[in-house]
């Protein structure tokens, strides 16, 4: 199995930032023999909806609603490129255990952390959630 983690690429970097970010996350992939379970998991900073008539195979019905930003492009096209799914859309769960980032105080939550597997592999997954 080969994994990789991804670190911050936060939304509100400029775009050479971000191109650098996911070429080096394309570097790690490319490093993994095809036929291994790669997955991919980390704080990548997309919110990437739900969507699923647009990203069909990549994303689930399970993601956040009508809440897309600039990284979610960049995530989405990778996983597709790549043949990854999103696994965290895929899982039906309670708020508590399907976002990954809250501010309590001003009310504030999305789904910025992800679970990607490719789409060979996926069926070895049972679930993806949040423990907190």
């Amino acid at each position: 199995m080969a994994d990789v983690s991804a670190g911050i690429c936060n939304d509100d970097r400029d775009n050479d930032t971000k191109e650098q970010f996911y070429t080096s996350l394309q570097e790690a992939v490319d490093r993994a023999p095809r036929g291994d379970n790669a997955v991919v998991m980390g704080d990548l900073n997309a919110r990437v909806g739900n969507n699923v008539a647009r990203w069909e195979g990549v994303i689930g019905k399970q993601g956040e609603e009508d809440v897309e930003n600039d990284s979610r492009r960049r995530l989405l096209s990778f996983s597709a490129e790549n043949g990854f799914k999103v696994l965290n859309t895929f899982y039906e769960h309670k708020e508590i255990h399907k976002y990954t980032w809250k501010c309590p105080g001003r009310g504030l939550k999305s789904i910025i952390d992800y679970f990607l597997v490719r789409n060979e592999r996926n069926r070895n997954v049972n679930d993806v959630n949040v423990v907190r």
